[in-house]
């Protein structure tokens, strides 16, 4: 039985660790783009990265793009991309608070 879950372990490892690599590129990635940007791109990859941080758990992170998207898309008069931000900034905000609930039971 202890050799079957070394081996299993073993196999899915390097799946595991591509996983994490491919989530933390994709955040590289959005961030990179993000230089260049301007106008309603600029605020709908803010909202990107939001959500890109959202799905790795790095929920303060979230919280932060988030705010710099509402306050971009304010910026920009674009009232739809706001309301869009500051629901990403909601969401990071409540899961961090379930999983810290969970983390303490």
């Amino acid at each position: 039985m202890k050799k079957f879950l070394i081996i299993t372990v073993c196999l899915f490892l390097p799946t595991f660790n591509q996983v994490l690599l491919a989530q933390t590129s994709k955040i590289q990635q959005l961030e990179e783009q993000l230089r260049p940007a301007y106008g309603t791109a600029r605020a709908s990859l803010y909202i990107a990265l939001a959500d890109a941080c959202i799905e790795e758990g790095q929920f303060d992170k979230a919280e932060e793009w988030a705010e710099e998207g509402a306050d971009f898309a304010k910026k920009i008069k674009q009232t739809d991309l706001r309301a869009i931000a500051l629901n990403r900034h909601g969401k990071a905000y409540d899961v961090e608070r379930q999983t810290k609930g969970c983390r303490k039971i």
